[in-house]
């Protein structure tokens, strides 16, 4: 079966890469004068896109899955090749001549170092040339938008070629914000980090203009006349000898630290230090030959301390029983004495009414504003109103 299968590979006309292909940026499909069968299968596997193309133009794409190429699939191809229109025998066409390319969508990374060089600074100061040398780590968004750009400079890829092609592209990107941001010298060799940010944003926004994303720029290194290299480069190990003893002084730390930590054993002492030893469990532990004369004592022994326990059981009741009644006779106390002041209260407000009763009967008191006139009174003294 295992050969059956291989012949059926060699001769099928269907659209399947290997996975070692697959670790290209582009990887081209190589047929025979570049034909493509329709109703033909395609598998496009994760991360990855397979584009269409002829003489310099994106035709049409597949994203992940299986797909069968028929004019219903490929509009773009029917409208420019003309696939699905009949032959002068009535016939349609079975192949139709194309180049195919598999997309890696997935994270893609190269080391750059630019072709050309900006040339910076003033006449006052004095003009000097720089390149750069980076590690530069992207992905593919927009795949043809992408194969657009790279069918501009070639009307074939090869395997290989568009990570050439791209190199090229991003070190023109990259000489070109240097020249527009015209950075100093100084800069260039204390590394400042603004450099490293608009060289970022810049390129990011160069790079989705081709479908691109750009992820990060690490390994920034600047290419100086050898003037100034020496006094870069000292600067540069300067700053990573600084990291290096930072990253010493956190692994010392972290030893200290395992080293104060003490596991759980035993201790012995010997002149005044002491030395930790874990305690040794054994796996099979041997057997103690025991007396039956001593198990007789050790079973007085619990009961003993059962009835002791039971004793101090009995006097915690007890004592809780105690304070529940002094409690108790507290609240009771307590209720009596509010309920005598009450009643003293409700004396004192009778006897207060009592006299002011008295004291009305003794006048005639006004009902506009209030005041005990003489019984013999008709009119009030103040305001002057009739009294009732």
């Amino acid at each position: 079966m295992g050969i059956f299968s291989g012949l059926k590979k060699m001769f099928s006309k269907d659209i399947c890469p290997k996975e070692s292909d697959l670790l290209d940026l582009v990887f081209p499909y190589k047929s025979k004068g570049h034909q493509i069968y329709i109703q033909s299968k395609v598998t496009v596997p994760e991360n990855h896109c397979f584009v269409l193309g002829k003489n310099g133009k994106v035709l049409d794409c597949f994203n992940e899955g299986i797909f069968e190429l028929t004019p219903a699939n490929l509009p773009k191809c029917c409208n420019k090749l003309r696939i699905n229109k009949q032959g002068k025998n009535g016939e349609f066409k079975k192949s139709f001549k194309a180049e195919g390319y598999f997309v890696n969508k997935g994270e893609y990374s190269f080391n750059l170092e630019t072709y050309d060089k900006a040339e910076l600074g003033n006449r006052a100061s004095g003009i000097f040339s720089c390149g750069l040398c980076a590690d530069i780590k992207f992905k593919v968004n927009d795949c043809a938008k992408f194969m657009e750009v790279l069918l501009n400079e070639y009307d074939y890829i090869k395997q290989g070629e568009a990570e050439k092609i791209l190199k090229y592209l991003t070190s023109e990107m990259i000489v070109g914000i240097l020249n527009k941001y015209n950075f100093a010298l100084s800069e260039l060799i204390s590394q400042n980090p603004i450099i490293e940010q608009n060289l970022f944003t810049e390129l990011g926004h160069r790079y989705s203009k081709i479908g691109l994303i750009l992820i990060e720029i690490t390994n920034v290194k600047y290419i100086l006349p050898k003037k100034y290299q020496k006094e870069y480069e000292k600067k540069l190990n300067l700053a990573k000898g600084k990291e290096e003893t930072k990253q010493e002084q956190k692994e010392e730390c972290l030893e200290k630290e395992q080293d104060e930590y003490v596991p759980f054993g035993s201790i012995k002492f010997e002149d005044e230090n002491y030395i930790i030893e874990p305690k040794k469990v054994l796996e099979n532990p041997p057997l103690e030959n025991v007396d039956e004369s001593k198990k007789e004592p050790e079973e007085l022994n619990l009961n003993n301390a059962n009835q002791e326990v039971q004793e101090d059981d009995s006097n915690k009741i007890e004592q809780e029983d105690n304070t529940i009644d002094n409690s108790l006779n507290d609240n009771i106390d307590t209720q009596e004495a509010k309920e005598n002041e009450t009643n003293d209260y409700v004396e004192l407000d009778l006897n207060n009414i009592y006299k002011e009763e008295k004291t009305t009967n003794s006048g005639i008191k006004c009902l506009h504003c209030g005041y005990i006139n003489e019984p013999n009174a008709i009119y009030c003294e103040i305001c002057e109103n009739k009294l009732k």
